[in-house]
C-alpha cells in the first residue's frame, strides 16, 4: 500500500468537503426556506475537512512511525467519508425547485442519521490523528530525555495527547450507542418499509436459550471484501449499522480479539448491557454497552498503528495524570484584580524626591 496515495486520498476528500460546504452555504443563501439542518450538516462537513487536513500533515510528519494497518484504517475512513458526501449531495435541490417541505419532513430520519455519521467520522478520524501524534511525541520524549532529563515539557505534551486519545475512545463508544438509538428511533418513526421493518424486528430479539433478549442489535451488511485495494463498486448508501461496524473494526476490534485470545469472559447476547453488531455472515459481535477501558484500547491502537515498542507504549500512559502544571487555574476574583491594580499603582508612583522638587 502506497503511503503517498493514501495521503493524496486524504487531501482529495478534504478538498471535496470544502467544495461541498461552499455549495451548501450557497444553497442556504439561495433558498429562504432552506432547513436549518443543512447548516448543521455544512458545519459538520467543514469540521471534518479541517481534521482531514490535520491528518494529512500528521501522516507526512510520522511517515516513519505508522504501519500498513494504520494506512488501511485511513483508507477505510476515506471511503466512509466519500459515502457521506454522496448522501449530502443527494439532499441538495436540483433545477432551482427549492426545498419541498413535505419531502424534507419525510427525510428527517435520514438527516438525523447523516448528522450522527458525520459526528462519528469526526471523532474517529481525530482518534487516528491523535494516536499518531502521541506516537510521534513519545519519540520526542525518548530523544530529549537523553539530552535534557530534567525538562518535562515534552512529557506534559505527551500526557495531554494520551488523555485526548482516551477521551476519543470513549467518544467512539458513545457513537456506537447513538447509532443504535438512531435505528430504534427509525423504527418508532415508521420510516422502514414493512419488509425491512420485519427483518429489523427479528434481529432486535435474537433467541438465546429459547427466549428473546433485550439487547439492542445492529444488523449490518459488511462488504465481502474490505481491502483498500478493492476497486469493486460499492453503493454510496451507507446505513448507521454499517457505520457502527466500521467504528468497531477500526477502534475496538484489536482489543476484543486480544481479550478473546487471552480467554477473557466477554459479554453474552442475553446480558442486559450487551450491544450486538451482526454482520452479513450472521456472526454476532457482542459488546458491552458500558464504556470499555479506554487505556487498553489506546495501547492496542498504538501497537497496531505505529512502530512503537511495547515499553514505549506503556510509557505513554505512565504520566497521564502526573501533570501538576496542567491543573485548572482558579478564575481571578475581583479582590485579586483590585490588589493587582494597587500594586501597579505603587510601582508606577513617582519617587517622593521628584514630588518635593515640584
Amino acid at each position: 500500500m502506497d503511503p503517498l496515495s493514501i495521503i493524496a486520498g486524504v487531501a482529495g476528500v478534504a478538498t471535496a468537503g470544502v467544495s461541498l460546504v461552499e455549495v451548501l452555504f450557497d444553497t442556504i443563501e439561495s433558498y429562504q426556506n432552506a432547513p436549518k439542518d443543512i447548516v448543521s450538516i455544512a458545519r459538520g462537513v467543514q469540521d471534518l475537512s479541517i481534521i482531514l487536513d490535520q491528518l494529512k500533515q500528521v501522516l507526512i510528519d510520522g511517515r516513519n512511525m505508522h504501519t500498513r494497518w494504520l494506512l488501511k484504517s485511513v483508507a477505510s475512513a476515506i471511503r466512509q467519508i466519500e459515502y457521506v458526501h454522496a448522501e449530502v449531495w443527494g439532499l441538495i435541490p436540483r433545477g432551482g425547485s427549492g426545498f419541498d417541505r413535505v419531502k424534507w419532513t419525510s427525510r428527517k430520519g435520514k438527516v438525523r442519521d447523516l448528522l450522527n455519521k458525520i459526528e462519528t467520522q469526526k471523532s474517529t478520524v481525530q482518534l487516528v490523528c491523535t494516536t499518531l501524534l502521541l506516537a510521534i511525541q513519545q519519540k520526542k520524549v525518548t530523544k530529549h530525555s537523553k539530552r535534557r532529563p530534567d525538562n518535562n515539557s515534552e512529557k506534559y505534551a505527551r500526557s495531554r495527547l494520551r488523555r485526548q486519545a482516551e477521551n476519543l475512545v470513549k467518544t467512539a463508544h458513545e457513537s456506537l450507542l447513538s447509532l443504535t438509538q438512531s435505528l430504534h428511533q427509525e423504527e418508532i418513526d415508521g420510516s422502514p418499509t414493512d419488509a425491512s421493518s420485519q427483518r429489523q424486528q427479528e434481529s432486535q430479539t435474537p433467541l438465546v436459550g429459547g427466549s428473546p433478549t433485550t439487547a439492542p442489535v445492529i444488523h449490518v451488511s459488511r462488504p465481502e471484501q474490505d481491502s483498500p485495494d478493492d476497486n469493486d463498486h460499492v453503493s454510496p448508501q451507507k446505513t448507521p449499522d454499517e457505520t457502527a461496524l466500521w467504528v468497531y473494526d477500526l477502534v475496538f476490534s484489536p482489543t476484543a480479539e486480544r481479550k478473546a485470545q487471552q480467554g477473557d469472559v466477554m459479554p453474552r447476547p442475553d446480558d442486559s448491557n450487551a450491544l450486538i453488531i451482526r454482520n452479513s455472515q450472521g456472526t454476532d459481535i457482542v459488546l458491552a454497552s458500558k464504556k470499555p477501558m479506554a487505556a487498553e484500547v489506546v495501547d492496542d491502537l498504538l501497537y497496531d498503528w505505529t512502530h512503537l515498542s511495547w515499553h514505549d507504549i506503556k510509557e505513554t500512559s505512565e504520566t497521564v495524570r502526573a501533570d501538576p502544571q496542567e491543573q485548572p487555574r482558579r478564575a481571578p476574583t475581583w479582590s485579586d484584580i483590585s490588589s493587582q491594580d494597587e500594586r501597579r499603582t505603587v510601582v508606577e508612583e513617582p519617587p517622593r524626591s521628584m514630588l518635593e522638587e515640584e
